[in-house]
């Protein structure tokens, strides 16, 4: 290269120190320049390539260096390349610029340390957006595991994060038995039907992966079927049946307690990370303390709801008069409640019912709902007085034993049939703060008794009250209800009323238990609060036929 050759010294020295490998070839591919920073570039000392030809060193002939002074030649403008050239085993950036002669100078440098640094942020950003991804499962696993308030419920939904979010095909719990005999599956759907009753309960001593894991409180993990196999050789109908190539079971520990057994498997083999396992892992004391917590919150709802109903009534059966009732605890709660009702021959020979409601939802409230049950059905058997009285001795007596609680009630009170209308009854009531009965006519039209509507009791225990009376003519049904049946968040008193309503128009001919049931179905199967209801019914004459 003769201009190189003849350029000054100063030039050449700054070629030579410059940082990209600065090569000139000519037009038959002959090396006639090189500076020291193209010994990275071609492999070799500037001595080694000056003067030879491309074929004789290491560039490919079909690689990057080569494509790059091809094209520029030909389009005849400065071409840029970026990448890897298999000969030189070389990652390479810069320019080619081609001259009329045909001769091209190649600007090039290595990219090797920016390629490294390209694959350390790369999985950098693997690495944190996995961490994302795991935040992202733990936070989904402990929200959708806080949620559920039986153990059923905990059962489902750790079924559905184990098969989206570890892409597994079962995941279920196996719960010891109060005698620790046994253990049983809350749920084996969706395995087949064959699989699913061999496991529905089996021996808690058997030498099985559930029963194993709860004994021992270790972790048994499986990544292959042969794995399984090896430590548990019985599994294998099993395993075949079920399709399940990879198996985790993890212990599920409260406290000191061990509960039972988290089962996840694949359908095919499923390499475990550490990540992976120690996600499970927290999965499993995620799911323990949910059903931990959904046990004794049906724990307590069984016991709400025992205590309840023993305060509940046998309703008496008079001729011509059907009685039907009601009691649903709340859907959402395992609180004792102090809704209560009552039904009681009276001395003159009708028939008096009541339904209230005490504020709160707690043991006082319950307390206080069973003492002024007990003392209203004494007032209401001692003697004959009409509703309004009742209620008002009921309010005195409150404001002594129970000062600062309120609660609502209705009494009403079904006379016996006048001899020259035997087949009608005269319906007197009185209403302390409590929602008014629905009579539904023989003829489908509803309406509220809504009377006076005094004051609830606990307030202003010396208020006189009064009673309203009206007809209760043959096939007419008289509804007493707690508010649980008619709000709720989602739903005003008004709305809710009106709803009440236009089904007990619509349903008011079937049966008494079976129109309770329905309306409970249709307003409040649901509810947020305790339900309540109390039904009477008259018929032409005789004695009432719950089959009718």
């Amino acid at each position: 290269m003769e201009a190189p050759a003849q350029a000054p010294a100063s030039l050449l020295r700054a070629l030579d120190s410059a940082r990209d490998g600065l090569v000139v070839v000519d037009a038959s591919d002959v090396v006639t320049y090189a500076n020291q920073g193209a010994v990275a570039v071609l492999g070799g000392a500037v001595t080694d390539v000056v003067g030879h030809h491309l074929d004789d060193l290491r560039p490919a002939r079909e690689g990057l260096l080569r494509t790059a002074i091809a094209t520029a030649r030909a389009v005849e403008e400065p071409t840029p390349f970026d990448g890897y050239d298999s000969g030189l085993e070389l990652w390479l950036e810069g320019e080619a610029t081609a001259g009329d002669d045909g001769e091209v100078v190649l600007a090039a440098r290595t990219t090797d340390a920016r390629r490294a640094r390209d694959r350390q942020a790369a999985r950098l950003t693997e690495d944190l957006e996995r961490a994302l991804d795991r935040a992202h499962l733990l936070l989904r696993l402990s929200e959708a595991v806080a949620r559920p308030r039986t153990v059923a419920e905990v059962a489902d939904v750790v079924a559905r994060v184990a098969l989206s979010g570890f892409d597994a095909s079962f995941a279920g719990i196996a719960l010891i038995a109060a005698d620790e005999r046994s253990m049983s599956y809350v749920s084996l759907a969706p395995l087949p039907e064959e699989t699913a009753e061999a496991w529905a309960v089996f021996p808690f001593a058997a030498h099985t992966p559930p029963s194993t894991t709860a004994r021992t409180g270790r972790a048994h993990l499986h990544e292959t079927r042969e794995e399984a196999l090896a430590d548990f050789p019985d599994l294998g109908p099993d395993l075949e049946t079920a399709g399940v190539h990879a198996l985790a079971h993890l212990p599920l520990i409260a406290g000191d307690a061990v509960l039972g057994t988290l089962a996840v498997t694949w359908a095919e083999e499923h390499a475990m990370s550490r990540e992976e396992r120690g996600l499970l892992s927290i999965f499993a004391g995620y799911t323990a303390q949910a059903i931990q917590r959904a046990t004794l919150l049906e724990q307590r709802q069984h016991v709400a709801e025992t205590l309840q109903r023993a305060m509940l009534t046998d309703l008496p059966q008079r001729d011509g008069l059907e009685l039907a009732a009601l009691y649903r605890t709340a859907a959402r709660t395992a609180r004792v409640g102090g809704d209560w009702y009552d039904a009681l021959d009276a001395p003159d020979g009708g028939t008096t019912l009541v339904i209230g409601d005490v504020a709160g939802h707690d043991v006082g409230a319950a307390a206080t709902m069973g003492q002024l049950r007990s003392m209203l059905r004494g007032f209401a058997a001692d003697r004959v007085e009409p509703p309004s009285a009742l209620l008002q001795r009921l309010d005195r007596a409150m404001d002594r034993l129970h000062p600062g609680r309120t609660a609502t009630a209705v009494v009403l009170h079904v006379a016996q049939s006048a001899d020259d209308a035997p087949c009608s009854r005269t319906l007197r009531w009185s209403r302390a703060g409590h929602p008014a009965p629905l009579l539904r006519r023989p003829d489908g039209a509803v309406e509220d008794l809504r009377g006076a509507g005094d004051l609830m009791l606990g307030v202003l225990p010396e208020l006189a009250r009064g009673d309203t009376e009206v007809a209760l003519e043959p096939g007419a049904t008289v509804l007493l209800y707690t508010d649980g049946l008619v709000e709720r968040r989602d739903l005003g008193v008004r709305e809710g009323t009106a709803a009440l309503e236009a089904a007990l128009a619509e349903l008011g001919d079937l049966p008494l238990p079976e129109l309770l049931d329905q309306l409970v179905v249709r307003l409040a199967l649901d509810a947020e609060d305790d339900v309540a209801l109390l039904a009477v019914r008259l018929h032409d004459a005789g004695p009432a036929d719950p089959t009718a």
